[in-house]
């Protein structure tokens, strides 16, 4: 989504401090948003800059609709990301849908394709390095997932990242417990990562451990192959 709105912002030559109107109607009420819990009941002006950081850096759901919307609509924003090239991956509803229908699946994408879309977010000129800088800044403001890939890495190594967290069914299996960005090794190299649990019957704590591990074990094993 976000290199959706961001390719939007860059043709229209938008800037990041664009102010748009929200209702107060599309701050459901029923799902994750720290963006309604500060403006409960309320219409407000906000810029498209602060949209995207509630929405990659909080993990807003009513966020990132607002802003899946602005970009023209979900279909586009699968179009968008299938012109990059990428083919794993289908997005076919907003989160309020996702959330509504009970259908955590009708989004869907491999961890190698998440991974493969970072690598030519960051490596390909997609749009102005203004926006570019803004989308990797605040994918290191991530406060969500602190226990993901960032767990049990060193406290200074610098991590972008967007996590990701579906509901539980009715059975209490977790249907997705994801997180996806870059690690910059202490020599300047980066690296992309994505892991995704899926189908857990873990709490979200052992999820979340499963997930530092794993990122552990890379970082590991990349620094050392530098060294």
């Amino acid at each position: 989504m976000g290199l959706a709105v961001l390719d939007k912002m860059d043709k229209g030559h938008i800037a990041l401090d664009s102010l748009i109107e929200v209702k107060s109607s599309q701050l459901k009420s029923n799902t994750y948003s720290p963006l309604r819990d500060k403006f409960p009941d309320q219409d407000i002006t906000i810029s498209l800059g602060e949209l995207l950081k509630y929405s990659i850096s909080q993990s807003d759901n009513n966020a990132c609709d607002i802003l899946i919307e602005y970009a023209g609509g979900i279909d586009q924003v699968n179009e968008y990301v299938k012109s990059l090239g990428i083919k794993d991956c289908n997005l076919a509803a907003t989160e309020d849908l996702m959330h509504t229908s009970g259908d955590a699946y009708l989004n869907w994408s491999t961890p190698e394709e998440v991974v493969r879309l970072l690598n030519i977010a960051d490596k390909h000129p997609l749009f102005g390095t203004q926006y570019k800088d803004f989308l990797q800044a605040i994918m290191q403001e991530t406060s969500t997932g602190k226990d993901k890939l960032k767990g049990q890495l060193p406290a200074d190594v610098i991590v972008g990242h967007k996590t990701g967290s579906s509901d539980r069914t009715p059975e209490g299996i977790k249907i997705a417990d994801n997180d996806a960005g870059f690690v910059i090794l202490p020599n300047g190299q980066k690296y992309y990562i994505a892991v995704f649990v899926m189908e857990s019957q873990e709490n979200d704590a052992d999820n979340a451990a499963i997930i530092a591990s794993i990122s552990k074990i890379v970082y590991d094993t990349l620094n050392s192959d530098i060294q």
